[in-house]
């Protein structure tokens, strides 16, 4: 890996969990500080949002908003619908 960056071997992302109080604007905002600061991925949760207006999309509006946003500012999303390791994840706390 001599004269090779990481940033050319690997990819980067964070976990973005998405809260009530945010607006679009506010995600929006954040998305693109992640691209900004060299991010490739964004793993977003909840992929669904019980919060939001009921329109056509419920819940998943802001899920969509999200994808066409990432898509123009060049991030890639990951939509997480189940948990962390969804095998173990009814599983007993001492496994």
């Amino acid at each position: 890996m001599s004269g090779l960056r990481l940033k050319e071997t690997f990819p980067y992302g964070a976990v973005f969990v998405l809260r009530r109080e945010y607006s679009l604007a506010n995600i929006e905002t954040r998305l693109a500080a992640m691209c900004e600061n060299s991010f490739d991925y964004c793993v977003v949760w909840p992929g669904w949002c019980l919060w939001e207006e009921k329109s056509e999309y419920y819940p998943y509006a802001t899920g969509r908003h999200i994808l066409k946003f990432a898509q123009e500012i060049g991030l890639k999303i990951i939509m997480e619908f189940g948990g962390q390791i969804t095998a173990l994840e009814y599983g007993p706390d001492y496994m």
